[in-house]
């Protein structure tokens, strides 16, 4: 795969287009910015470029009907969208929204916690802003109030949804980038989903 993302991505900037396994996971990378680099290192598929490219449409399929599949035959679960969420953190963040979006007959709820946005997800919206509205899609997204600059994005991409008639939720709360702010979030979130199952 090229495209990657280191897991501190959107903080350093760095893309990885070529990597070599040495060890593990000790990786030599070429990367587009700082040349070679090697190290220990956690690699993602690209959600922060607009470009959808065809590892991005696999993984988002993967998630929105392999997995799916699978939960519904091997678990007790409503077998219907109007019961089914979809929430990811930072990164994930990233990936729960652009499912949510591009795929919006799959589930009638989405979270998305602590990310940024980018210029692909209003197109998505705009192109699938019907589907959205028959499935009734509601968003919940949250920021922390030492994550700076996601309060402002996510409050403009907030307000873009409800001027569109999609309904849309922000929760700010205290603390960084880190799992103590996600886990105290999650209270709200979850009950979010709920009603969204039961509205």
């Amino acid at each position: 795969l090229t495209d990657l993302q280191f897991w501190n991505g959107f903080d350093t900037g760095i893309t990885v287009i070529e990597k070599n396994l040495i060890f593990n996971m000790e990786f030599e990378v070429m990367t587009r910015e700082s040349g070679n680099m090697k190290g220990s290192y956690l690699f993602t598929i690209d959600n922060y470029h607009p470009h959808r490219n065809e590892a991005d449409y696999y993984f988002a399929h993967y998630i929105a009907t392999d997995l799916i599949q699978f939960i519904e035959n091997n678990f007790r679960v409503i077998p219907v969208p109007q019961h089914r969420a979809i929430e990811g953190l930072s990164l994930g963040a990233s990936w729960s929204l652009n499912i949510g979006l591009n795929l919006p007959d799959r589930f009638c709820s989405v979270g998305v916690l602590s990310t940024e946005f980018h210029e692909g997800q209003y197109q998505a919206v705009e192109e699938n802003l019907n589907a959205l509205h028959m499935m009734k899609t509601r968003f919940f997204f949250s920021a922390g109030t030492g994550e700076g600059h996601l309060i402002p994005s996510n409050q403009e991409f907030c307000s873009y949804l409800q001027n569109l008639g999609v309904e849309a939720h922000l929760s700010v709360q205290d603390g960084p980038h880190d799992w103590p702010l996600w886990q105290s979030v999650i209270y709200q979130s979850l009950p979010f989903h709920y009603r969204s199952f039961n509205p």
